[in-house]
This record gives C-alpha cells, structure tokens and sequence, in this order.
C-alpha cells in the first residue's frame, strides 16, 4: 500500500499549517491549499 494523500486548506496559518504539518511528519503525501502564495513556501 502507497502514502496516504491529504489536502488540507488553509495551509499557510494557524490550524491548517499545523494540520499539514503533523500529518507531514506522520508519513503522509500532504497537497497544501492557501490563499496567501507568498506565504505557501
């Protein structure tokens, strides 16, 4: 079985960032959403 994939949104902030994060480190494929591009790296 492969990576579990997740799209989280909101991704650049707040409760979404750190969603994406824990799900990172928790050996999933994380696609992120935000609004903010500059803020996105």
């Amino acid at each position: 079985m492969g990576k579990k994939i997740v799209l989280v949104t909101g991704a650049n902030k707040g409760i979404g960032f750190g969603i994406a994060k824990h799900l990172g480190l928790s050996d999933w494929q994380v696609i992120i959403g935000a609004r903010d591009e500059q803020r996105s790296h």
